[in-house]
């Protein structure tokens, strides 16, 4: 986590490692977007680590932490769902958009489930 406050003038407040990403979680008062040496810095930083960087703003809003897990799609609506004690979420985004929401083999699912059930207990993602 240090690393990337080295690379670009935030600290983390949380990391989470994929296969083939890294999710830095930062605090909701830091000021996107990146400028041209951030970017650079931050493209640098994915070619050391050999993996996709994400940067996830955390929000106490359960949508607007949603929209930004699954940015760049537009998230067109959250619902909020409970069965047997168990959490989940609807995400509605355009049709046309679907496939790049749920990722190449799931991989931004997996990454929203955990991020999700870590800020917010939700244990089931479906994507619409």
């Amino acid at each position: 986590m240090s690393l990337f406050g080295n690379f670009i003038k935030a600290n983390p407040l949380d990391c989470v490692i994929f296969d083939d990403s890294v999710t830095f979680v930062v605090s909701q008062e830091w000021n996107a977007p990146l400028d041209r040496v951030e970017r650079e810095a931050l493209s640098q930083l994915s070619r050391i680590l050999k993996k996709r960087i994400n940067i996830v703003k955390l929000s106490e809003d359960l949508t607007s932490f949603i929209k930004d897990v699954f940015f760049p799609v537009a998230v067109e609506r959250v619902t909020v769902m409970e069965h047997g004690g168990r959490r989940g979420v609807q995400v509605k985004v355009p049709a046309s958009k679907k496939g790049l929401a749920i990722g190449k083999e799931g991989s931004n699912i997996k990454r929203a489930r955990v991020l999700l059930n870590r800020y917010f207990q939700i244990d089931e993602i479906r994507v619409v």
